[in-house]
This record gives structure tokens, C-alpha cells and sequence, in this order.
């Protein structure tokens, strides 16, 4: 009568199978381990440094987002936001300090009520469908409207900034037409946005591709 024991073999990918007789021989033969449980380990390892990934491109997406804002919110120049039908949908404190207005007074209206007559002339007729065209805008005089009826006049710098789902939206930075120190801060402005912009939106589409990636990939485990 013989007995067999399996022993794993530390060290190597293989089990030794042990044959015990009666007579107290005993005959060794390698057997191939199966590598189920090795795959099995791999692939949640696998699903758990992608989880860790998604989570990591979430955080950062959010800090960009945020950084955005209060550069948006807290910038030294007078800063918008503007759609395409020409609405605004953001603008910042210095813009609300020097046009003598409060945040719900401006948004959603559109930013021609806030120009003199003959500069929104100008402005449809030539700035912006060239601005949409080009995608930016350089040191092109404007005449603002405050809020008690007094004309502030102020250079635009202003970029064409598209969005996820396709639209797309005017950033614009007024400053003082004759001071050299607003005119660079405007530029350095505009320029920081769009980066943060193209940052927060790039982070948000490899979001949107690593969980396409996971869902397919659990699509394929549950089919039979």
C-alpha cells in the first residue's frame, strides 16, 4: 500500500508529489503547480493600483479646479466669463469692485447691457466674430457702463476657451488702458486660466477614459 502526500516546494513553481510505500520507500515526482491563484492575484492587484489611479486623477482634478477659481476669483485685473449668445457666467470681485455692482445683478445678463451704445456696436459688428474666429483677443479698447452711469474705459485681453461637451466660452481680463503693470498682469492672468483650464479639463477625460477601461473590463468578467 503506498501513500501520497503533496508538498509544496518553497522557492520554485512546482509541488513534489510523495510517495510512501509500506516498505518505507519513498519516490519523489514534480508536479506543475496551476497558476489560477497567481492570476487571480495579479489581476485584483491590477484593479487596485487603477482604483488607486482614479482616485489620485479625482484629487487632482478637484485641486486644479479649485486653484482655477481663486485665481479666477482673487486676480489683481477685472475678469469674465462669457458664453456664446454672449451671457455672463462669471466674473470676479475686482470686476464687481470697479463696475459698482453685486455678483446676482450681472450674471446670467448679457455683457452688452454693460457697455456704452457705440461700444457694443463695435463690439458685435467687429471685435467679437473676429474673437470667435482668431480665439483671442489683444489690448482692444472697450468703453464699460458702472452701475451709476459713468463710462470706464479699459483694454481687453480675452481667449476663446473650448469646452468638454463641445460649446464654448470667451475668458476676458479688462485692465487700464495706459498702466504697463495691469497690462502684464492682465496677459499673466489669461495665460494661467487657460492652462489651468486645459489642466482641469485633460485630467477630467482621463477620468472619464480609466473608468470607460474598468467598466469594460468588468463587462468582460461577467460575460459567460
Amino acid at each position: 500500500m503506498c501513500t501520497h502526500l503533496i508538498l509544496p516546494n518553497i522557492g520554485s513553481p512546482v509541488e513534489q508529489e510523495v510517495i510512501l510505500s509500506s516498505n518505507f520507500y519513498m519516490e519523489t515526482r514534480r508536479l506543475p503547480v496551476q497558476p489560477v491563484t497567481i492570476a487571480v492575484h495579479k489581476e485584483i492587484s491590477m484593479e487596485a493600483n487603477e482604483e488607486s489611479t482614479r482616485e489620485r486623477l479625482s484629487q487632482m482634478s478637484d485641486l486644479v479646479a479649485e486653484c482655477e477659481n481663486i485665481l479666477f476669483d482673487e486676480a489683481p485685473v477685472m475678469v469674465y466669463s462669457i458664453d456664446e449668445s454672449c451671457s455672463l457666467l462669471k466674473v470676479n470681485r475686482r470686476w464687481l469692485a470697479e463696475m459698482g455692482y453685486q455678483a446676482e445683478e450681472v450674471l446670467g445678463h448679457e455683457c452688452s447691457e454693460f457697455l456704452t451704445e457705440e461700444c457694443n456696436i463695435h463690439g458685435r459688428a467687429e471685435v467679437l466674430p473676429l474673437l470667435w474666429e482668431v480665439g483671442w483677443a489683444h489690448s482692444i479698447g472697450f468703453s464699460l457702463l458702472r452701475s451709476n452711469g459713468r463710462v470706464l474705459d479699459v483694454s481687453l485681453d480675452a481667449v476663446v476657451e473650448p469646452q468638454p461637451l463641445g460649446q464654448r466660452h470667451v475668458l476676458g481680463a479688462f485692465h487700464d488702458r495706459d498702466d504697463l503693470v495691469q497690462w502684464r498682469q492682465a496677459a499673466l492672468t489669461i495665460k494661467a486660466l487657460k492652462g489651468l483650464h486645459l489642466a482641469h479639463n485633460g485630467l477630467d477625460r482621463l477620468l472619464v477614459e480609466s473608468g470607460f477601461l474598468a467598466y469594460r473590463r468588468l463587462i468582460r468578467k461577467t460575460m459567460p
